[in-house]
């Protein structure tokens, strides 16, 4: 993975402070927990979090058409193609991978990554052999306005809702 070096600049909260491809909540927010952003260049090698995030973001995508009937102005109808969506979801969830439950000493990590309409996060615990194992998982879909941002921005954004989530 390609090692980009850029000054600390301030993220959307002011508890954040992103220093290259690391965002470090401040010692207030989380003592202990580090925030690492997805960056891949052409000929990067692939890390572990991306395969571990795609099925959430195929999640994120087979859900969407369930949210839209939870909308205001929607005019609620359950259709068969509905009742495949949440057999699909489940099935999905089923193969998801199990979660370790981290010890006090264990370091934790957050890995997000951000498409352009779909982000997703991953909690790690780093034990004491140097092995990160998975907490927790979460993603979400890009409300209509947060579509239109950069994708640098929806990188900071996936890493706030990633923290806030998990």
């Amino acid at each position: 993975m390609t090692n980009h070096h850029a000054p600390a600049i301030p993220v959307p909260t002011s508890d954040w402070l992103c220093t290259s491809s690391w965002l470090v909540p401040d010692e207030h927010c989380y003592a202990g927990v580090t925030i690492r952003a997805a960056r891949l260049q052409p000929g990067d090698v692939v890390p572990a979090l991306i395969p571990l995030l795609q099925p959430l973001r195929d999640l994120a995508k087979m859900r969407t058409p369930l949210q839209k009937k939870l909308k205001k102005d929607h005019k609620w109808n359950w259709t068969k193609d509905d009742s495949n969506y949440v057999r699909k979801i489940k099935a999905k969830l089923k193969n998801l991978p199990p979660l370790y439950h981290p010890y006090k000493d264990d370091k934790m990590i957050i890995e997000t990554d951000a498409s352009h309409e779909f982000w997703g996060a991953a909690l790690k615990a780093v034990t004491d052999e140097n092995e990160e194992k998975l907490c927790n998982y979460a993603s979400g879909t890009f409300n209509t306005a947060e579509k239109n941002y950069h994708i640098n921005e929806k990188e900071i954004l996936a890493m706030r809702k990633g923290y806030y989530k998990i």
